[in-house]
């Protein structure tokens, strides 16, 4: 299982959703998103664009808006914001569902359709964004995302576009959480309590503060919510590090993973939401991968092999990272760039990997081993 697929980069995305699939390919991930619609794309952990099933499109809503700050407006760095009334607030809420009704449209097109029926303050800089910042209309949005009353829609070739999620949706769609935004278990809001429980069932055991960083709120309240959830955890040791794993899936339902490579996309979701990292991917790997990480990632090379590079993974541990290019005419090659020695057990393991990679994308993809030509992403 899985709490979502990170989104950010679309070829990613599609991979990481067909390699869960059993013989699927990576057109999965348009036809469920464009014409089943049994996918939706929203914003969901850490504030980035990710893929999820529509039918938990409330659920990830709801967790975003628990988080502290959300909705809040902040100044601009000149202090000339305008600071929208109450009323001003309404009114640019509802243009954003009078503009999108029945029509998909590009960020382009919502700012300049919200701004004809608001008034011009609605371009005016209300939070620092980058070297600009963004206007009101942009902050409006994101927050009818975040409500879930846009999400986005198919996208006009390399722009993104919105869509109401009421009218997007199919009939048959059933939200699977109803649950009101003020209801709270203990000191926590209910939605991240199930959130946790998703999280844990997927990439545990994890400590709150691992739960706090996958999801990008203050370690505080994924404590509170870790102890609102005490009676569904159990303490667990791993290799000396102490963790906590639901009680379903604590250390007597754990199986060894032995003879497994597996080459995982950018931002694949294992790669984010696996702890702990010394574990996941050792020092040693971290060393070799900082020849990867761009000048402005903070702090530790590790941060690359947990989301902004694509790695090889032998038996659960990151031992490499890898590429795709052409090399002229119809060849392809799987270039992956081994973190140590490549044993012939290690060789035959890979090239079943790329045999698998092949079928999913559809290409005639061969293995080559030596340094890879990548850099971490955004």
């Amino acid at each position: 299982t899985v709490c979502g697929i990170h989104a950010q980069v679309g070829s990613a995305a599609a991979l990481s959703l067909a390699r869960r699939v059993r013989d699927a390919n990576v057109g999965l991930l348009t036809d469920a998103l464009w014409q089943d619609r049994s996918l939706v794309k929203t914003y969901g952990p850490r504030g980035t664009v990710h893929v999820v099933a529509a039918q938990e499109l409330s659920l990830w809503n709801a967790a975003t808006r628990a988080l502290p700050g959300q909705g809040s407006q902040q100044s601009a760095p000149d202090g000339q914001a305008v600071i929208p009334t109450p009323d001003q607030v309404e009114e640019l809420r509802t243009a954003v569902l009078s503009v999108t009704h029945g029509t998909a449209l590009t960020r382009a097109e919502l700012g300049a359709a919200i701004t004809a029926e608001c008034g011009p303050w609605v371009d005016t800089q209300a939070s620092p964004a980058w070297s600009t910042g963004w206007p009101h209309w942009r902050l409006a949005v994101d927050e009818a995302v975040a409500r879930g009353a846009l999400c986005f829609g198919p996208p006009q070739g390399n722009r993104v576009t919105f869509v109401r999620a009421d009218e997007w949706l199919p009939d048959t769609v059933i939200q699977a959480w109803t649950t009101g935004d003020d209801v709270l278990v203990g000191e926590a809001p209910a939605v991240l309590l199930e959130v946790a429980r998703r999280y844990l069932a997927s990439y545990g055991p994890a400590t709150h503060q691992e739960f706090a960083q996958w999801f990008a709120m203050p370690a505080g309240l994924a404590r509170k919510v870790y102890a609102a959830l005490d009676d569904e955890l159990i303490a667990v040791d791993v290799d000396g590090y102490r963790s906590w794993a639901l009680l379903d899936s604590g250390p007597e339902h754990w199986q060894p993973v032995n003879d497994c490579a597996r080459l995982l996309g950018y931002f694949d979701c294992f790669a984010v939401g696996s702890h702990p990292r010394d574990e996941f991917a050792p020092p040693a790997a971290a060393v070799r991968a900082a020849a990867h990480a761009r000048a402005f990632v903070r702090g530790s090379a590790r941060r690359c092999l947990c989301g902004p590079l694509p790695v090889l993974l032998v038996d659960g541990v990151v031992t490499g990272v890898w590429t795709h290019l052409r090399v002229g005419g119809a060849t392809e090659q799987v270039r992956v760039e081994v973190f140590g020695p490549t044993s012939a057990g290690l060789r035959r393991l890979l090239k079943g990997e790329v045999a698998r990679l092949s079928a999913t994308l559809d290409r005639d993809l061969k293995l080559s081993l030596g340094p890879a030509d990548i850099n971490a992403h955004l």
